[in-house]
């Protein structure tokens, strides 16, 4: 038996299906110990159809929105909360991290 049945009868297209019916999609990894992996889900749900334009909202500002903050979170627009870390090509390498305003440059190679 599934230790979860919220996945059962899902399959790995359901967010750009959702996304395509006009459905606002929210990604998430449901606990916070998995957080790191919440890049990995985008990654999914982008190989199985979902627009990356739609994969990025999915993590950032859909979440805030259905969370009622995205007037402070979800984006990157003056005046609201943000920590960005920047990937070289499909994010295997961090080169920049910006923390709560502070730029701290981590260029590996």
């Amino acid at each position: 038996f599934p230790t979860e049945f919220d996945r059962l009868g899902t399959r790995f297209d359901n967010a750009a299906k959702l996304h395509e019916a006009g459905v606002s999609v929210v990604l998430s990894t449901f606990d916070t110990h998995n957080a790191r992996n919440l890049r990995l889900e985008a990654g999914h749900a982008v190989r199985h159809g979902l627009d990356r334009d739609a994969a990025l909202r999915a993590v950032t500002l859909a979440p805030a929105q259905m969370l009622g903050i995205d007037d402070s979170h979800g984006s990157l627009t003056p005046g609201k909360a943000a920590n960005v870390v920047v990937w070289s090509g499909l994010g295997a390498t961090i080169d920049r991290r910006v923390l709560t305003g502070s730029a701290r440059v981590t260029r590996s190679g």
